[in-house]
């Protein structure tokens, strides 16, 4: 019978790829959900859950202790004195979504003329804007209110949220 369960580990910032390689290297099994972010100067590997990593442990015969030392891992998450489980089915999906390279697919958000959304990163980014309109599959036209005029701006659709 399997007695091995799923974890969370919060990492340091910007360190979930260095915390799997540390402890990929002394033979823990983890798991770290990536996918592909499109940036100005092409993509780049993201953490799906930004500074949180699966980790899948056996709580009577591994050994815990050199986790927290591990560098990129800060702590374990908790709920009260107990470490956060989290279900295999959940993995399960998350690992169902992925594509031949094993990277989460990513499904452009579609919007509509008049949807309020937010400019996620770049100068931009934090401002609220008016959708325009779908420029191809991944760029749009959005409407910013600079000092009280209403100025186009083309972006990555990826870039935007719903505000």
């Amino acid at each position: 019978m399997e007695n091995r369960s799923w974890y969370l580990i919060y990492t340091k910032p910007r360190s979930e790829q260095k915390a799997q390689r540390n402890l990929a290297d002394q033979g823990f099994e983890t798991y770290l959900p990536l996918f592909h972010s499109k940036v100005r100067k092409g993509a780049r590997l993201k953490a799906l859950f930004p500074n949180y990593l699966f980790i899948r442990l056996d709580k009577k015969t591994d050994n815990w202790a050199p986790i927290r030392s591990t560098p990129g891992v800060s702590k374990f998450v908790r709920f009260g004195p107990v470490p956060a489980m989290v279900p295999d089915s959940f993995i399960q999906v998350l690992q169902q979504n992925e594509d031949t390279d094993g990277y989460q697919l990513m499904a452009n958000p579609v919007f509509q003329t008049g949807d309020k959304v937010r400019i996620l990163d770049g100068a931009l980014a934090g401002l609220e804007a008016v959708f325009g309109m779908a420029k191809g599959s991944d760029r749009a036209l959005v409407l910013l209110d600079i000092v009280g005029k209403l100025t186009r701006v083309e972006l990555e659709t990826n870039r935007l949220e719903r505000a």
